[in-house]
């Protein structure tokens, strides 16, 4: 079995909260691509994505 690595993320519970009751009216500042420096991250990029009822998310 793998172990899952806990990833840096851009978003609070706080976000998480609103964006589940549709009340997140910024969430355009948070989902997307950013740059690495955006999110305290060193080197490249950041991607956040919605999968409200996604089990998981890939990239190619």
């Amino acid at each position: 079995m793998t172990q899952q690595q806990e990833l840096p993320t851009l978003l609070s519970g706080y976000d998480v909260d609103l964006f589940r009751s549709g009340k997140h009216y910024h969430i355009y500042n948070k989902l997307g691509a950013h740059t690495g420096s955006e999110a305290d991250i060193q080197g490249g990029t950041f991607r956040g994505v919605g999968a409200e009822r996604g089990g998981s998310v890939g990239y190619r």
